[in-house]
């Protein structure tokens, strides 16, 4: 795995970012104080990489702390929620969620998946784009900065589904984390009927019903939870209506009945964003990696 190009994290014109990247859209004073005050941040470090993915030039992101201890850091591979342009990573969230995991002490990489933001290829929402997340795991472990011990996933929504099928695909991690993660994809259809018009039918390749039904399936986690074998972290709000916290509870049960080590965290009024249990959520990622030191 190889780095094609890095260079300094510079926050994307208002207008690529004001409307399509969050669910409502942003303001521009809002978005160019967020900007300015990462631009001022002096303690990370933030680049853009380009990054060999079955050989598409993909876009990812580096953060790691400016002053890196001569021991290395441990990796943290943060999977991105949402579909093409939507869930993209920009200046907001990188300053909401993946700052504060540098600042517990990780070099964080994250992809922006393959066709998103200047990325070549079509993503395929949980198909061939998961080899994105694997080669990027692939290429933090050789970088200079990564400790030589020490691997963790983390994803957020369609990222919790990228991480579930990134370790049942072998990802050498010591622990996973998913915050709102889908684990029953078929059920989506009924959930959220948008997803079936909107992702499912677009950006899944399949050639008949049966054929759509089953590549859902096998983005599923509950219908292969066998295949997790590190200890995964499940969060999720009970009001969620982006999706069912019933996922992330099957999953937990399917998991307890094979005995496989987790951990299952619900938040009471927690939505799919869970702005108000931010700093709790990744606290409560950072201790389980912890733990599997």
């Amino acid at each position: 795995m190889t780095v094609i190009s890095s260079t300094p994290f510079i926050p994307h014109p208002f207008a690529d970012v004001q409307h399509g990247v969050f669910p409502s859209a942003l303001g521009e004073e809002m978005y160019e104080q967020w900007s300015r005050t990462f631009l001022r941040q002096e303690h990370i470090k933030t680049e853009r990489i380009t990054y060999d993915s079955e050989g598409l030039a993909v876009q990812g992101i580096k953060l790691t702390p400016t002053d890196v201890p001569d021991d290395g850091l441990p990796l943290l591979i943060f999977n991105r929620g949402g579909m093409e342009k939507y869930g993209m990573l920009v200046v907001p969230t990188l300053l909401s969620l993946l700052n504060p995991m540098v600042e517990k002490g990780y070099m964080v990489l994250a992809s922006q998946y393959r066709g998103n933001d200047g990325s070549e290829g079509k993503e395929q929402f949980g198909g061939n784009d998961v080899n994105d997340v694997l080669n990027l795991l692939a290429l933090g472990k050789t970088m200079p900065e990564w400790n030589g011990k020490h691997a963790y996933m983390l994803g957020w929504s369609r990222g919790g589904m990228m991480t579930y099928l990134a370790l049942k695909a072998g990802a050498e991690v010591q622990a996973a984390a998913s915050i709102a993660g889908a684990a029953d994809v078929p059920s989506w259809v009924h959930f959220r009927p948008e997803m079936d018009s909107d992702v499912f039918r677009t950006l899944i390749p399949h050639n008949s019903e049966a054929e759509l039904h089953d590549e859902l399936v096998k983005r599923s986690a509950i219908h292969w939870a066998e295949d997790i074998n590190v200890p995964l972290h499940l969060q999720h709000g009970d009001a969620d209506d982006r999706v069912d916290v019933q996922d992330s509870i099957t999953l937990a049960e399917r998991l307890e009945a094979l005995g496989k080590p987790h951990e299952l965290v619900l938040f009471e009024g927690g939505d799919h964003f869970m702005g108000r249990h931010r700093d709790i959520i990744l606290n409560n990622a950072h201790n389980w990696f912890q733990k599997a030191v």
